[in-house]
């Protein structure tokens, strides 16, 4: 009788292409096809992608009345340019003191790009199109949503300065006296602490 260390271990089949092709050659096929279908869709996607970004940028670069900013913001709605193309088609329309027109080209991208970077400097700009409209509670409303959605933003210093000074114009001093509080306990070594600091010691004498 044989000892175990001499008996043979099982050996595993050869692997036969050729049988596996014959059986599953249907399913490889389309397997492939597939593949190279996903792969050339992608690739016309991003090509696509790649265009359009670059005659967006082409056309913001060339853009120079409020007819142009629109026309980006139709044509490339959706991407970042469109969004930058509404926020300077609003300051152009504040310039020319279409107050009315510059707040629904910034309502129209706070709606559509509501995670675009300057988004609550747009909050900033509808409300000082309010207070400019001498609608100044819907003004003071704003400033406050700013502060409070985007407490950490480049925009809330200057808009709890904005609160303190409608604040201080309605003689609520100690609502203004908060917002400047609020400023040099948050900002720092910032120039908007630096002027709350100045502003809330004037409010003290």
């Amino acid at each position: 009788m044989p000892s175990p260390t001499e008996m043979k271990q099982p050996v595993a089949p050869e692997f036969d292409f050729l049988a596996f092709w014959i059986q599953h050659k249907s399913k490889v096929v389309l397997f492939v096809v597939l593949l190279l279908v996903a792969l050339l869709t992608f690739g016309i996607f991003q090509f696509t992608q790649y265009r359009a970004r670059q005659a967006a940028a082409r056309d913001f670069a060339q853009a120079k009345t409020a007819d142009d900013y629109r026309k980006i913001a139709d044509a490339h709605a959706g991407s970042a340019v469109a969004g930058n193309a509404l926020l300077l088609l609003a300051e152009q329309l504040r310039a020319e003191n279409k107050l009315e027109e510059s707040s629904a080209a910034l309502q129209q991208f706070i709606a559509k790009y509501p995670n675009h970077p300057l988004g609550s400097g747009a909050w900033v700009s509808f409300a000082v199109n309010l207070e400019s409209q001498g609608k100044t509670d819907e003004a003071l409303a704003n400033y406050q949503k700013v502060a409070t959605s985007y407490p950490t933003s480049f925009s809330a210093p200057a808009a709890l300065m904005a609160q303190a000074r409608i604040f201080k114009t309605q003689g609520k001093i100690e609502e203004a006296k908060r917002a400047y509080e609020t400023i040099i306990g948050q900002f720092g070594e910032s120039m908007f602490a630096r002027m709350a600091l100045q502003e809330n010691r004037l409010l003290k004498k």
